[in-house]
């Protein structure tokens, strides 16, 4: 292994690499962000002309540099990371491909492309420019409508509804990818990267038998592109077939000695085998390839942080990630939840908020944000925060069972209620499921709907008795509102100064609501002792027949 590593390691460094003359004369060299600039800039697998082409780059395209080649005289040829994987001329018709990425050069391009379609509204090509500069940006919903309406002036043009897939892909809207990148395929596009991306959407459909059935088809196209063999080691990783997932990524590699996705792909597989230095090695070649591989960097923060504890290792890899890639959420989210385990709270309050306004789909972002308001008591910041996620991820039922537990300490019932019931419309772990029936019990118990609380203790129970005889334990790890449970210490003193039926009875529920039964039980008995209640009696029969 050492040997054929250092092959390619050989390989790797025999190709040259020169800064490339673009914008203003100004350098791009290996690790800049750049824009293409061309309606149409095709990827090649190898850096000349006559290697095939696999995928096509649209104007307004944001990608990053990972290596430029000058070997060939009078041509320059630049190997691309997000969105190609392959190599591209660094000019065209005598006029550089790339410019230097800037907010200010997008923002420009965005406003050059504005003026042209309101200069001619019937110009295909300015929304197809517009619409690939607010894909750039993550406005998916103004990129899906330019796109669309490129597809209404020229539907005849097959090569627009893969434009439009894309923008579909990129917002997490599977099914209609799916149905624009196979008219693409129909209308005679019949490049791998169009069968790579349909495999893609299939995969993230949850669809496995169609994504392996384009990958390969995608690899039978083109041999020699690294980027599918990685892919499909991804789905057969996932159904543990794992010697031939290292063989695709190994393959990958192979055949693309810059294809540093295949070598982090395989060390989150030797993670996740808990081949823990071969993870790590795997990691440290990626980033001697590509130093401004923020991937890398970050999936290597969590290794040092979750198996080695090596914290300070750790940070400095989550802050190189984002030294690297400021824009890309996820390595502010990832920080945040490194900040969250080592209780620094207000660090990752902030880098939970950047990676929502990066991203408002950021679902670990919104979770852990909208859990750490719970934590501190601040329940409107936390009900805002699952609100806005819940909006932007509507198709996401998983943050209703948190806001249901916020809209709970609130004492807003039937919106809680209303979550609690929407959240088990939907397929859930049994644990989840659970909780849910728990949070629903404790609702109908704050309401005083006592048979209908009852009912759910039932069925809690019916799913999964170990998990709720221990509730008080295990359902603590789902509870975003635990300052809630110091109500339990303040009705228990008054209950000893001055004991009321109604006082127990509060008591018994907030037990309840925390898994404590046993004290539910006493409380509730207590409260009878003081007023007979038949809807309380019933409700401690049933929960002593349950748990008993």
């Amino acid at each position: 292994m050492r040997t054929w590593m250092l092959s390619l390691l050989l390989l790797i460094t025999s190709v040259t690499v020169v800064p490339l003359q673009a914008q203003q004369d100004a350098p791009l060299t290996a690790g800049d962000r750049v824009i293409v600039v061309p309606d149409v800039l095709s990827v090649h697998t190898q850096p000349n002309s006559s290697s095939t082409v696999v995928t096509e780059l649209w104007g307004g395209y944001v990608t990053r540099i990972i290596a430029v080649n000058n070997d060939t005289p009078g041509e320059t040829w630049v190997y691309l990371e997000d969105n190609a994987y392959g190599w591209v001329r660094g000019d065209q018709d005598s006029q550089p491909t790339l410019i230097l990425y800037t907010a200010d050069a997008l923002d420009q391009m965005l406003a050059d492309a504005n003026a042209a379609v309101e200069a001619d509204s019937t110009g295909v090509d300015a929304y197809l420019r517009r619409g690939t500069v607010f894909l750039s940006l993550h406005q998916y919903d103004d990129a899906v409508s330019d796109y669309s309406q490129a597809i209404d002036l020229a539907s005849e043009d097959a090569r627009l509804f893969e434009y439009r897939g894309k923008a579909y892909l990129d917002a997490g809207r599977y099914d209609e990818s799916i149905t624009d990148l196979l008219q693409a395929l129909e209308g005679g596009v019949t490049t791998a990267g169009l069968l790579n991306r349909i495999a893609v959407a299939y995969y993230f459909a949850d669809d496995a038998d169609n994504a392996m059935d384009y990958y390969n088809q995608a690899i039978a196209l083109e041999s020699g592109w690294g980027l599918p063999y990685s892919n499909r080691g991804n789905l057969l990783s996932d159904f543990n077939q794992n010697r031939d997932a290292f063989a695709d990524y190994d393959t990958a590699f192979e055949v693309d000695p810059y294809m540093v996705t295949a070598l982090r792909n395989r060390a989150i597989l030797h993670r996740d085998l808990e081949e823990y230095d071969a993870a790590l090695s795997d990691l440290a070649l990626a980033i001697e390839i590509d130093p401004f591989y923020a991937d890398a960097y970050r999936t290597r923060a969590r290794l040092y942080d979750l198996v080695f504890s090596e914290y300070d290792l750790a940070l400095a890899d989550y802050n190189q990630a984002i030294a690297i890639d400021p824009l890309n959420p996820q390595n502010f989210s990832d920080r945040g939840s490194f900040f969250n385990l080592q209780g620094d709270t207000q660090h990752a309050i902030n880098d939970f908020k950047q990676a929502l306004a990066l991203d408002p789909q950021d679902y670990n972002a919104s979770y852990n944000l909208g859990g750490i308001y719970g934590r501190l008591g601040q329940y409107p910041e936390a009900l805002n925060t699952y609100t806005t996620a819940i909006t932007v991820n509507s198709s996401d039922t998983a943050l209703l069972l948190y806001r249901a537990q916020i809209l709970l300490a609130l004492e807003r019932y039937p919106e809680a209620l209303a979550d609690t019931q929407a959240y088990m419309t939907g397929d859930h772990r049994e644990d989840f499921v659970v909780t849910a029936l728990f949070v629903e019990m404790s609702i109908y118990l704050q309401v005083g709907d006592y048979d209908a609380a009852a009912q759910d203790f039932q069925f809690g129970y019916a799913i999964w008795e170990e998990f709720a005889r221990d509730y008080a334990y295990y359902g603590q790890g789902y509870w975003v509102a635990p300052q809630r449970a110091d109500l339990i210490v303040d009705l228990d003193t008054q209950a000893d100064s001055a004991p009321d039926a109604e006082t127990f009875i509060e008591l018994g529920s907030l037990y309840m609501e925390f898994g404590q039964w046993e004290n539910a039980i006493t409380a509730y008995r207590n409260a009878l002792t003081l007023a007979p209640n038949p809807e309380i009696q019933n409700l401690v029969s049933t929960i002593e027949s349950t748990i008993r």
